[in-house]
């Protein structure tokens, strides 16, 4: 979390850049790769149960 106690954007940058990228990253699952694919980039995905 922040030093404000939330999970900010500041927050989620810090805690996704070190992870895997490139020829490390994990294969993306191909059912959300079909259901996404006709999204415009920087729509949101709100996933639910």
């Amino acid at each position: 979390m922040s030093s404000s106690g939330e999970f900010d954007k500041a927050y989620w940058e810090q805690h996704w850049e070190a992870g895997r990228a490139g020829e490390d990253a994990a294969p993306a699952n191909p059912h959300l790769v079909r259901e996404v694919g006709a999204l415009s980039p920087g729509t949101a995905l709100d996933a639910g149960c």
